[in-house]
């Protein structure tokens, strides 16, 4: 009776208001004019569902959470995840049956129908469920794919999908190393990509790569395009981070780091492909297109935002020879524990929508407070006004009926009809029934298209030669599907073709799938018909095409003679260049440097990216400049900071250390080299601290402080710097920098500059200064006082000052300290007990029953969130704006607000989109209980036995760079570094709540809260 009452309650949509928004329970949607939602499976069907897919019957598999937060390592051996089969047993839309398909899964990532089977992404497998008997339970599985890797967020893999041209698909996230046997030789990559390989497993390829934390949901629109969501493709600022991606062949996107730049990964230009949606901090899941004209929403891309409690469409239309698109909202929730994790449109053409509910927190970064369940359900967006559509799968249909029969229902305006048509044409091989619909004068587009995807899926002799004849079709959309489908077969079917189209065709689409169908041919063979698309007349000059145009050079090893030519005749050489240098042709800088000075920007960059991309030339470069009269526009601090590991690199920097007009770039040229420093630079560098203060005076000192971190300075500067430190006219910061670069600095004096008062350039060099002093037990004691006044975003930086390496008297002070109000109600107690973990006994018996009547434990760290809910007055977000920009709070320190701002923390451009009241003050109360991701802290174990704690910014074979304060990045040789570990302690100060005022809190909140 119960079950009985819940569905019925499911069954009834809520009555839209005036604005278009429909209350369901706690959700208020709101949808466009005419549309309505119901819900049509709750809790007593599936409590959280992930994604979904239909089979041809119209059965739901839906694939289901456990809820478990459990490490990945438990989850894979505990299992707990399953997939479930729903089913509509009376026709009104509802789901009233359900049967478990399989359980006993890792956590599921993806769900498809491949060749009438249910296909499962549970990483780090893809795994085939075989229900042969068709009684709703999967008898057998088997693992398809296997990539290896499981990493904490379990996001190594996302999928499967099968694809128009029937190849699988899938997503490889999470930056683990995974290597793969592919069409082009072992692939070993941590970057994300997109992989796709026959049903058989064969064929292995990567399609696209970037350095996205988690490439999500795939699409493909009826021509072809490949559509990817995904998490962080921009580092996060200025309101930007997640996108929809135009995943075209061999693209390579962002973000920019280290994963990406290995070797194996191919580089057309010198910035990444562009995003073709920004979504901000979006969290986006599920993916999809619309095939139906019911609901208007016809080849729009469906994209579920987790963070933004919405799904948005994307209208999609040309842009050159790429895509352009144009968004609104479809549905979104007022719900703070509505996420919609997938869309699915039913054929009726109506959508589904899977939110997955509040279960979720293993790596996401909101409320981790325990809070009462909230679970999920799958609802039912429609218009108001649509008519019933009669038998919308074709159920009734006589599917084993002649090919010329079947091949009529390709028009059938019955989208799931048509798509079952071209599947079961397709495997009869009925390609001329096939190559007739596609003549067909009145066959509609979408028709045509379904038919040349159902060749491309034939597995006969005759679907090559029939794609290629397409390639002539009339209809630029049927032969730009006809050449993508020939490139993802491969070989030399219709390279003529290819070969013509991409040097005359009048649609700009046409020719970049054409030249892509000649990359794919992977042969020197193609060279010729590649540099004739590149400078034909009409040819595209878009982004999309540049990038084709050099990775066909580059796939079909193009050689330097080939070459040779079209660069002496000053055709693109640009793109020449970047084909030569990809794939490995250049021996020399010549044709970089000429590049580099050219008067064109664009060209310029090319030469001046290439010539960053070669350390083997930085002996000719260094000569060279030594006899330059001008500084050339490509030469910059980091390019020359190379150089500086030659000996000619030295010493062309020592003399232009001693140049006034050269001075500035070679100074901070030398912050950028991290090994030894150079005996030649002593004394140029040693002069300019006797400088009269301004810019060159203080950026000699941050070479100084800089230099002293990783080693004593050289005996000929400490008389000059002794001499700035106690000038007590001189600039403040210039004086503590002098300071920190001292071996024996004067500590009470250093302590009174932590004051948050003081301005935060001046904090940090005092900060350096005390890293490197030898503390008396009374000085000890001014250091931890200084807790009392320091600014939050100096607090962990003083306690790792006060950790066990620092000995008993440092740790007695912090102790003592402890027991003071004025220190114990700024400092968080977790960051406390790791700074006194590696004490004594004699330091833990004084600090032990300091720490337990200060401590309020996890339970009152809950309590002190709602106490903080029920008491906060109402804030002032203008008030706010004040409170962040404060030195009190020190929120700009770290965090951008659209472009203002630090960038130790993640951007705040849009945070009231995706956090809630309670998540914000939860947020400032603990931040440690979650990381955003790409800001998880980590710490660095050296050699020596020192610990650097912080937010990893960089990583390469020669140095790691690790953000330890609001604008301090430590930058360590990769030989001095042990081991990095994760870390446990957010660089954002805990316990910031107790340096404002419960108004000041609330302002704060209200500000962030409008963020949007």
């Amino acid at each position: 009776m119960l079950l009985a009452a819940l569905l019925a309650m499911a069954q009834a949509p809520a009555a839209p208001a005036a604005s278009n928004q429909v209350v369901i329970g706690p959700h208020r949607f709101t949808l466009p004019p005419g549309f309505i939602v119901r819900r049509v499976a709750g809790p007593e069907l599936v409590e959280r569902p992930i994604s979904a897919v239909f089979d041809s019957k119209g059965r739901l598999f839906v694939t289901e959470s456990s809820g478990s937060n459990e490490p990945s390592a438990i989850q894979a051996q505990k299992a707990p995840h399953r997939v479930l089969r729903l089913a509509d047993t009376d026709g009104d839309g509802v789901f009233d049956k359900r049967t478990v398909f399989a359980d006993n899964l890792m956590l599921p990532q993806g769900i498809a129908m491949v060749g009438g089977e249910v296909w499962v992404g549970a990483p780090p497998r893809i795994i085939r469920l075989i229900d042969a008997d068709d009684d709703g339970v999967s008898e057998k599985r088997e693992t398809w794919h296997d990539g290896g890797t499981l990493t904490g967020c379990m996001n190594d893999l996302h999928g499967p999908l099968e694809g128009p041209d029937g190849l699988v698909y899938w997503t490889k996230g999470a930056f683990a190393r995974q290597t793969h046997k592919t069409l082009d030789g072992e692939l070993s990559t941590r970057a994300s990509h997109v992989f796709r390989a026959r049903r058989d497993g064969t064929a292995l390829e990567s399609v696209m790569a970037g350095g996205m934390d988690n490439p999500v949901g795939i699409a493909f629109t009826d021509t072809g395009d490949l559509l990817l969501s995904c998490t962080f493709v921009h580092h996060p600022g200025g309101g930007l981070r997640d996108g929809v991606l135009h995943a075209v062949p061999g693209a390579l996107f962002g973000k920019d780091h280290p994963p990406i730049r290995e070797p194996a990964h191919l580089w057309t230009a010198p910035t990444l492909m562009p995003v073709l949606v920004d979504l901000g901090p979006a969290a986006p899941c599920g993916l999809s297109v619309a095939r139906s004209e019911r609901l208007g929403l016809r080849d729009r891309a469906l994209s579920c935002q987790f963070n933004l409690r919405r799904v948005q469409a994307h209208s999609l239309k040309p842009a050159g020879s790429a895509l352009a698109a144009e968004t609104t909202d479809l549905i979104a929730s007022d719900f703070q524990d509505f996420h919609p994790t997938d869309a699915v449109e039913d054929a009726d053409g109506s959508i589904l929508v899977v939110d997955t509910g509040g279960w979720y927190k293993l790596c996401c970064p909101s409320s981790q407070m325990v809070k009462a369940e909230s679970l999920g359900a799958i609802y039912r967006v429609s218009r108001k006004d649509a008519p019933a559509l009669s038998d919308p799968r074709g159920l009734r249909l006589d599917w084993s009926a002649p090919s010329p029969e079947l091949a009529r229902l390709l028009s059938d305006t019955r989208h799931a009809v048509a798509a079952r048509a071209a599947r079961a044409l397709a495997s009869r091989g009925a390609v001329d029934e096939l190559v007739k619909v596609v003549n067909l004068a009145g066959t509609p587009r979408p028709g045509r298209l379904g038919a040349v995807w159902a060749v491309a899926r034939a597995d006969v002799a005759e679907a090559g030669p029939a794609l290629a004849g397409m390639c002539h079709h009339s209809d630029p959309l049927v032969r730009v599907a006809a050449l993508r489908a020939l490139a993802s077969r491969g070989g030399e079917t219709g390279a003529d073709a290819a070969a013509s189209l991409a040097c005359t065709d009048p649609d700009a689409t046409v020719r970049r799938a054409a030249v892509e169908r000649l990359a794919a041919r992977r042969s020197t063979a193609a060279t010729g018909a590649i540099l004739k698309a590149m400078s034909a007349p009409g040819a595209p000059t878009d982004r999309h095409w540049r990038h084709a145009v050099v990775r066909a050079l580059v796939m079909c090893k193009a050689s330097g003679p080939d070459l040779e030519g079209p660069w002496k005749a000053g055709v693109h050489r640009d793109l020449l260049l970047t084909a030569l240098d990809q794939a490995g042709l250049l021996k020399s800088p010549e044709k970089a440097l000429s590049l580099a000075a050219s008067p064109d920007s664009g060209e310029a960059a090319v030469g001046r990216w290439v010539l960053s991309r070669h350390a083997d030339w930085d002996r000719e470069l260094a000569d060279a400049l030594g006899a330059v009269a001008e500084l050339p526009r490509w030469l910059d601090a980091e390019l020359l900071g190379r150089m500086a590991a030659l000996p000619e690199g030295r010493v062309l920097v020592a003399r232009w250390l001693a140049d006034p007009t050269r001075r500035e770039l070679a100074l901070e040229a030398a912050t950028k080299v991290a090994g030894a420093f150079p005996s030649e630079w002593v004394q140029p560098v040693g002069a300019l601290f006797s400088e009269p203060a301004g810019k060159i005076r203080s950026q000699a000192l941050v070479l100084a402080v800089s230099l002293a971190r990783r080693k004593a300075l050289p005996g000929a500067w400490t008389g000059a710097l002794e001499k700035l430190a106690a000038d007590k006219s001189a600039p403040p910061a210039d004086r503590l920098a002098a300071m920190a670069s001292s071996p024996s600095p004067p500590v009470v004096e250093l302590a009174t500059a932590l004051h948050r008062d003081r301005p935060q350039a001046e904090r940090q060099q005092a900060l350096e200064a005390l890293a490197r002093a030898k503390p008396s037990a009374g000085e000890w004691d001014a250091i931890a006082g200084a807790l009392a006044t320091a600014s939050p975003t100096d607090t962990g930086r003083i306690l790792e000052l006060l950790g066990a390496k620092a000995g008993p008297e440092a740790g007695m002070a912090l102790a003592r300290a402890l027991g003071r109000p004025e220190v114990s109600q700024t400092v968080p107690v977790a960051a406390a007990r790791q700074a006194l973990a590696g004490h004594g006994a004699g330091v833990r018996a004084v600090a032990d029953p300091v720490l337990a009547r200060i401590d309020p434990g996890a339970d009152g760290e809950r309590k002190r969130v709602i106490r903080l809910m029920a008491e906060l007055p109402a804030g002032d977000a203008k008030r706010g704006h004040a409170v962040f920009n404060s030195a009190k709070a020190a929120c700009s320190a770290c965090h951008k607000i659209g472009y203002v701002g630090g960038d130790a923390g993640p951007d705040l451009s849009r945070i009231g989109q995706i956090r809630s009241r309670q998540d914000l003050i939860e947020a400032i109360v603990a931040p440690s209980v979650s990381f955003v991701r790409s800001y998880e802290p980590v710490v660095a174990t050296m050699h020596s036995g020192k610990l650097v704690a912080g937010v990893l910014k960089s990583e390469t074979d020669a140095e790691v760079a690790i953000q330890t304060g609001p604008s301090m990045v430590e930058r360590l040789a990769r030989k001095d570094v042990e081991s990095i570990s994760p870390g446990s302690v957010s660089l954002m100060p805990a316990s910031l709540d107790k340096q404002m005022t419960p108004l000041e809190l609330a302002d704060l909140v209200a500000f962030l809260l409008e963020r949007r």
